[in-house]
């Protein structure tokens, strides 16, 4: 059995490190003494490079204890959003949260504790098994930067199971994709009280092409989100110049492409009624994935669940990971649960309890997918 106490107290360790995305060194430091603790060489790949970050993913490798055994990746991520920094975890009975200014970077600290856990257990009870690489990323949540950034004909793997999960016992099979838009919009300049009518506003021609998009929820199976919107010079200037990122995610390739084209549509039609020109970046940020629930490691990790007792289903979940990435080169992965719940709010909590549940659920899938 795994210790909930111990596993609870590596966790708030954890949290207390800062590590927003392309700031992992600290922690990624803590971690490889953890790794090498347990016994296994860990070293740094050349990751982040690719954004000028601190350090590189984090590897580690359980080397085989019997040949022609199936290699299993385990994954989570080192970085977390904002507000991040100068975490405070709070436990209250078997909930831990942060001490509300800041997320508790359970998204994905819960999942780098779990491994921990699971890789000391492995290596104390040796059951047989192939090759099991740990992945610790940076930079997953700026656009999975740390996985699109390794070199995959370094190692093999099987499958990978990424700890990257919710609160329930459920496993993500499906995942969408994702389109990254930055439209620029240039107008003209003028003094907004002598002659605002030389001017064009570009930050007017934004908030009527906003306006006119259908955001949010499109469907069952589409997204639509205007994040940022920046521009202007000062309040008695007519805004020369605006800039939108957007985002739409969908299960379904052609859903996903109407949306770009319709949000691009609504900026296109605001600027020719202004005035104004436009500039149009879209760039794909990660493919779908759609494992079926008779998919070998689909069924093994459903079969231990309900082993173990839990009322596991699979899910659809609406946000892109690590496992978007593995997937697409070709590594069947699916996500985990670690007992997180409400990942990316001041709300966002821990349950001590299916926490320490998630890491007897990876230890027995490990187990299960070698026999």
């Amino acid at each position: 059995m795994f210790r909930a106490q111990a596993i609870a107290d590596e966790f708030c360790e954890l949290v207390r490190i800062d590590s927003l995305s392309g700031q992992e060194l600290k922690l990624a430091m803590l971690l490889i003494e953890r790794l090498r603790d347990i016994g296994l060489a860990a070293h740094f790949d050349e990751a982040g490079k690719s954004i000028d970050g601190q350090i590189g993913n984090l590897w580690a490798t359980i080397p085989a204890s019997a040949e022609a055994l199936p290699s299993i990746m385990l994954n989570a991520h080192m970085d977390t959003v904002k507000p991040g920094s100068r975490i405070h975890p709070l436990r209250e009975g078997n909930l831990i949260s942060s001490s509300g200014d800041t997320v508790l970077g359970a998204d994905d600290k819960a999942g780098l504790a779990i491994i921990l856990a699971v890789a000391r257990k492995l290596v104390e009870e040796k059951p047989s098994h192939g090759d099991i690489h740990i992945l610790f990323t940076i930079a997953e949540e700026i656009g999975l930067t740390g996985a699109k950034n390794i070199d995959y004909d370094s190692f093999h793997a099987d499958c990978a199971l990424v700890l990257d999960g919710g609160q329930d016992h459920g496993i993500y099979t499906a995942a969408p994709s994702a389109i990254h838009m930055t439209y620029t919009l240039n107008g003209k300049a003028a003094h907004s009280g002598v002659s605002p009518e030389k001017g064009i506003s570009a930050i007017q021609a934004a908030a009527i092409a906003i306006a006119d998009m259908d955001l949010g929820r499109i469907d069952e199976r589409t997204t639509a989100n205007v994040g940022i919107i920046s521009g202007g010079q000062a309040r008695n200037i007519v805004p020369p110049s605006c800039t939108v990122e957007a985002e739409a995610r969908s299960h379904d390739m052609d859903k996903l492409n109407a949306q770009v084209a319709h949000m691009r549509s609504c900026m296109e039609a605001a600027c020719q009624e202004l005035g104004a020109k436009l500039e149009v970046e879209e760039t794909e940020a990660y493919h779908a994935f759609d494992l079926p629930d008779d998919h070998p490691l689909v069924a093994v990790v459903l079969e231990v669940a309900r082993d173990l007792g839990h009322d596991a289903e699979t899910l659809r979940g609406g946000g892109g990971s690590d496992a978007n990435i593995f997937n697409e080169r070709g590594i069947p992965a699916v996500i985990m649960p670690t007992g997180a719940a409400d990942a990316h709010t001041l709300d966002e909590t821990l349950d001590i309890t299916r926490d320490a549940e998630s890491d007897e659920y990876l230890y027995e899938v490990i187990v299960r997918l070698q026999q």
